[in-house]
């Protein structure tokens, strides 16, 4: 009984990632259709402010990494030169992985602001 359990919780986890699937192609669809109708000039637009957005986030996330890790108040890191080279070695970074895309971070809020833009001229906003 268990193993006919296991295979009809198997089946309806199969069916429901089918489902899952096609849901999200049929948004990705929709998607590519909304970004068709947005001016590439605004899209472009769009790309960088969700890249700045994507840069601050990671920049602020690497600096409260930082700040978790215990140090010694007598250690060379603890000194107001190192705290420099640090914050500019996390916006170094920052920079370099909103630039890449390979977070998805910035693809998300992209997606967003298309969704939104898209909502906005269909209710004639």
């Amino acid at each position: 009984m268990n193993t006919v359990t296991a295979l009809s919780a198997q089946d309806v986890m199969g069916s429901r990632n089918v489902s899952l699937a096609n849901r999200a192609a049929q948004e990705a669809s929709l998607l590519a259709e909304q970004t068709g109708k947005i001016d590439p000039k605004r899209d472009e637009e769009l790309w960088g402010a969700a890249e700045g957005f994507e840069k601050i986030f990671l920049q602020s996330m690497l600096k409260q990494m930082r700040e978790t890790v215990m140090q010694d108040e007598n250690s060379i890191d603890s000194s107001n030169a190192s705290k420099v080279y640090t914050g500019l070695l996390d916006e170094q970074f920052a920079e370099t992985g909103s630039g890449s895309r390979r977070f998805g971070i910035a693809k998300m809020v992209h997606d967003s602001m298309v969704q939104t833009l898209a909502n906005r001229v269909s209710a004639g906003k």
